[in-house]
């Protein structure tokens, strides 16, 4: 006698049973097949065999979620692509230290060479704009000469 009350225990599809053992995580199995077994007692009390089975076919393909799915022991091929440029690089750096030792030095002034200057533009180009209607602001400079007409330094 099953939960129902019926004399009768009908039994699911085996192929699709197969599928759910095939793609399912083995501590999901039991729960989500013990669901999925109650469910298609109830439909088989009320429906026919067909439309039972139907129905038990769709419910394990709306569990073929992320959660359920059964990885595999293997790593992703990008996890082993990063591995090994990282140790070709490695062994690069240690067979040609000279030219290795020439590419970070250079790499590291254009680096700072490049945060100097951007510091430098960033500073100017925020001259007085702490100011509340900084567009309002103007700024007068005056050129003095001698004489001669040279230039004279504030």
């Amino acid at each position: 006698m099953n939960s129902l009350g019926n004399e009768k225990d009908f039994t699911p599809p085996r192929l699709a049973d197969s599928f759910l053992h095939w793609f399912c995580k083995p501590g999901l199995i039991e729960t989500i097949q013990g669901d999925l077994y109650e469910q298609y007692q109830t439909d088989r009390a009320h429906f026919g065999k067909f439309k039972s089975n139907l129905n038990y076919y769709i419910h394990i393909i709306n569990f073929l979620r992320p959660f359920a799915i059964k990885r595999s022991g293997q790593h992703s091929n990008q996890s082993i692509m990063l591995k090994h440029y990282f140790s070709f690089a490695f062994r690069n750096l240690r067979k040609h230290k000279q030219d290795t030792s020439m590419n970070l030095l250079s790499l590291t002034i254009g680096i700072a060479c490049f945060l100097f200057i951007f510091i430098y533009v960033k500073d100017e180009l925020g001259y007085d704009k702490f100011h509340r209607n900084y567009q309002d602001i103007y700024r007068i400079t005056i050129d003095f000469t001698d004489n001669s007409g040279t230039r004279i330094h504030d």
